[in-house]
């Protein structure tokens, strides 16, 4: 008998319905065996209060087993304290993670952090859509059933459609935000390119949560580079100015990226010049509707 969060090729190859090899994927624990585990590490709290972080981790039991073991160090075995912080990956908890998306290949980072953006249930033909470097659709799909074999990733409930767990979409949005941040300041720009951080080809109350959750946090963190505002606004236009240097091909979302931040910095994108600029994700027509950019 093996255990493992990754199902090993090896088995996938054995396992059959007539040869006596199987695997067995363990799913959350039950409202029950979170109760239970709880219990054990006498964590105190309302049934609501226990129910909420039970939920925030999706009963998965390790995770329960960290954060359970934090509140009893920090918090004296007090659930709403913990509740209060407002974090939910930190500690063990991170450095698990971690672990998993370091040993992942490019293209599943990829759509792993396409999947943290996107936040909800999405089919492979929209992640192929949305991708800035062509992979094959035979590329994509063995990225998404590694994924799956490594519990990063969830069916959806519409058939052919995956998403995050709680902790991972957590996780990989805080990920993206620090290489986002990190690539901004020292203008070398990657996932900034690879990666829309707010779409305006979603529903509005998707790019409403991009905004509030990506967009916004991302700047915070770049404006903590920079002692003046002013300093803030310069260094994104002078990204604007290396991205236009760029084919378009080259240039990928991080004009739209860059103007979405300069949105959420001046509250208008009044005046920008935005000649030679390729705007993806349909950004452009969005803000000319509005009254923002030059025709």
């Amino acid at each position: 008998m093996l255990t493992s969060r990754e199902k090993a090729h090896e088995i996938v190859s054995l396992e059959r319905s007539r040869v006596p090899v199987r695997t067995l994927h363990l799913a959350e624990l039950d409202a029950d065996a979170c109760e239970q585990l709880l219990a054990e590490k006498e964590i105190a709290g309302s049934p609501a209060e226990r129910t909420q972080l039970i939920t925030a981790y999706t009963g998965n039991p390790l995770a329960l087993t960290i954060v359970a073991q934090t509140i009893v160090d920090l918090f004296a075995g007090e659930i709403a304290p913990f509740l209060q912080q407002g974090e939910i990956i930190f500690g063990g908890i991170r450095d698990l993670l971690a672990e998993q998306f370091t040993c992942l290949s490019l293209a599943e980072q990829t759509e792993l952090l396409w999947l943290a953006i996107l936040r909800e249930p999405v089919s492979i033909e929209q992640l192929l859509a949305l991708l800035v470097t062509p992979l094959s659709r035979a590329q994509v799909l063995e990225a998404i059933e590694a994924l799956h074999h490594r519990s990063l990733i969830e069916r959806g409930q519409r058939p052919g459609s995956f998403t995050l767990q709680s902790v991972v979409l957590e996780y990989a949005t805080g990920r993206l935000l620090t290489e986002a941040a990190s690539e901004i300041k020292h203008g070398q720009l990657v996932r900034f390119i690879e990666h829309g951080l707010e779409l305006a080809t979603v529903k509005e109350y998707l790019r409403q949560t991009q905004q509030r959750l990506i967009v916004a946090p991302l700047l915070a963190q770049v404006r903590g580079a920079y002692l003046e505002q002013d300093e803030v606004e310069e260094h994104l236009l002078a990204l604007l100015n290396l991205l236009r240097a760029r084919a378009d091909y080259a240039q990928g979302y991080g004009p739209a990226n860059v103007l979405a931040l300069l949105r959420e910095q001046r509250g208008h994108l009044r005046g920008l010049d935005l000649s030679q600029i390729s705007l993806r994700g349909g950004v452009s027509a969005r803000h000319r509707d509005a009254g923002c950019l030059p025709c």
